[in-house]
């Protein structure tokens, strides 16, 4: 299987090719246990269509509850949320949102959907166990995709119109802080133990990779061409970016300590110009200035017994 292993900024990225990813699943067709096109191996059943249900126009977005056995469905054309019952495979309810509904996520410990309306730039927060409309939050130009941060309490917004993040504090149904980002960005996704956001910016082929708890870009990494979308694995620290130009998925280490050595690299790589005359008191405070970052680095992204 042809893979490409690449360093870019610290962080580890993985390219996968469309002919290593159709080796990959002709690889899984041998193995035990797993279905095949002639049949199920062992007590694995093949994967099938099990109900079509009918729902509004154009439908976009979806996300699942799973512990209230509830799917949202985003319909574009109908400027609604189609509610399904996931036991029973229907619709039980239909919300109207804002105009031309695209991304939704829930939180399901705190009972909400997030819903981005990207035909007038704002998002629709849903009680999904009265299943209505709580309010609507303006946001940035466009929004697309949206996550949550169950953990932050922290729903992030893309705007593929202004370039930007909105970041909501979903336990104030409040805004937070808008974030810059690449251009055109489309999706996000989120890693809650890392404090990390990961977002796919379309048009510059690049993620940006936000610390939740500052609210500002760590890093801006190159992908695949036209980065869309993007999950996150939270137990692996991974984040997947689907790359539609080049038929590629970029695999991202979310984790903090990739986060450091890029931090690291990139003051290596790039060291600050020297603007100045150097005489023994501005040559004191740069040294100052350079131990104070290394050990706000340290505090910030290394464990106790290693900053120390």
């Amino acid at each position: 299987m042809k893979t490409d292993s690449k360093q870019r900024t610290g962080w580890r990225i993985v390219q996968w090719s469309r002919q290593g990813a159709v080796a990959a699943f002709a690889l899984s067709l041998l193995l035990p246990g797993v279905a095949t096109a002639r049949g199920p191996v062992g007590a694995v059943a093949t994967p099938h269509v099990v109900a079509t249900i009918p729902v509004g126009y154009s439908p976009t977005g979806v996300a699942v509850d799973p512990t209230a056995h509830r799917a949202y469905v985003t319909n574009q054309d109908s400027s609604s949320v189609s509610v399904i019952d996931t036991v029973h495979a229907v619709v039980v309810a239909a919300i109207p949102v804002g105009a031309q509904p695209t991304g939704v996520a829930v939180d399901p410990a705190a009972h909400r959907a997030y819903v981005a309306n990207n035909g007038d730039s704002t998002v629709s927060v849903l009680d999904t166990t009265h299943t209505a409309l709580v309010v609507t939050i303006p946001v940035g130009r466009y929004p697309k995709g949206v996550a949550v941060d169950p953990i932050a309490h922290r729903a992030y917004v893309v705007n593929f119109g202004d370039d930007t993040v909105s970041v909501l504090d979903t336990r104030h149904t409040a805004f937070v802080a808008t974030i810059p980002v690449g251009v055109y960005p489309e999706g996000v996704a989120v890693d809650p133990a890392a404090h990390r956001a990961v977002v796919t910016n379309n048009l510059d082929n690049t993620v940006s990779v936000l610390d939740t708890r500052r609210n500002i870009v760590l890093v801006t990494i190159p992908v695949g061409g036209a980065p869309f979308g993007v999950a996150v694995d939270p137990a692996a620290h991974r984040a997947y970016i689907a790359n539609i130009d080049d038929a590629s998925v970029s695999v991202i280490d979310t984790s903090r300590d990739a986060d450091l050595d890029a931090r690291r690299r990139s003051h290596r790589d790039n060291p600050r110009p020297l603007r100045e005359t150097v005489t023994p008191d501005n040559l004191a405070a740069a040294t100052a200035r350079e131990r104070a970052e290394e050990a706000w680095y340290a505090h910030q992204f290394l464990p106790p017994w290693v900053a120390s």
